[in-house]
């Protein structure tokens, strides 16, 4: 049955007659049946017959999830690239790449990545808001680990200050704070 949707999910792709919801339909079908690699295989096939469409970028941001479940990273870190190239206010992208990124032991091109992120000029809309803090939030994590205390602090004074009901950043500022030895003024001793 999956081979049967896979046979002819690719014979509309290859004949420029697939839209891009029937492919992610068709994918998602795939992928729950088990056949990821058959997956795999109509994301790049479309891809190729459909270089000009629009909305090629969200194509090789799935095409990346998958390519990175079979274990191939330079594949994903490039579908990612593509993504971003055809569509740079595309955020997610920049959040995956910077984590393929640090996985794969390149944790300084991730932050810069992710910082460069974060400087786009982006709509303000919930989505846009969610997205820049995620990414935020990878970026301090990704300091502390590294033990760039006051980097990390920064960035999560950032993040707070653009939403400042969270309350998991305002324990983890707390602990960047005490970590340093920045006292409040009220909890330091008098000489």
């Amino acid at each position: 049955m999956a081979e049967n949707n896979f046979l002819t999910a690719l014979q509309k792709a290859t004949s420029g007659n697939l839209p891009i919801t029937e492919l992610i339909d068709a994918a998602s079908g795939l992928c729950t049946a088990g056949e990821t690699t058959l997956a795999r295989q109509l994301y790049k096939v479309w891809i190729n017959f459909n270089r000009e469409h629009p909305q090629l970028y969200v194509v090789h941001f799935n095409c990346s999830a998958l390519d990175s479940q079979a274990g191939d990273q330079a594949a994903a870190i490039e579908a990612l690239k593509n993504a971003i190239a055809l569509n740079p206010d595309f955020m997610p992208a920049y959040i995956n790449l910077g984590g393929l990124l640090e996985r794969s032991g390149a944790a300084d091109r991730a932050v810069e990545l992710w910082k460069s992120a974060v400087q786009r000029p982006v709509p303000v809309t919930s989505l846009a808001v969610g997205y820049v803090t995620t990414t935020l939030k990878q970026i301090a994590r990704v300091l502390s680990d590294h033990q760039q205390v006051e980097g990390a602090e920064a960035v999560v004074q950032q993040c707070l200050e653009i939403s400042p009901q969270q309350s998991d950043l305002v324990e983890q500022y707390i602990a960047l704070r005490l970590a340093q030895c920045k006292w409040p003024p009220s909890c330091r001793r008098s000489a």
